[in-house]
């Protein structure tokens, strides 16, 4: 279900966050708000990569494949 590529992005998104939420109630707002937005940016950049992936996987076996006459 999971790949080792999305388990490493959940796990940075989450580290992320609760580093975030550490900071925030430290008495760092700024920093923690600052912080916060990583893992929304961290998100996009995995699901960016991971459509760049799926889109090489379908052009390269399209390309790839014998057609098949009829």
């Amino acid at each position: 279900m999971f790949r080792f590529f999305d388990i490493i992005v959940l796990l940075i998104t989450v580290v992320s966050f609760l580093f975030s939420l550490f900071l925030w109630f430290s008495g760092f707002r700024e920093e923690g708000l600052y912080v916060g937005l990583w893992s929304t940016s961290i998100i996009g950049i995995g699901i960016y990569i991971k459509l760049l992936r799926i889109v090489h996987f379908v052009l390269y076996r399209n390309l790839h494949q014998p057609e098949k006459d009829h």
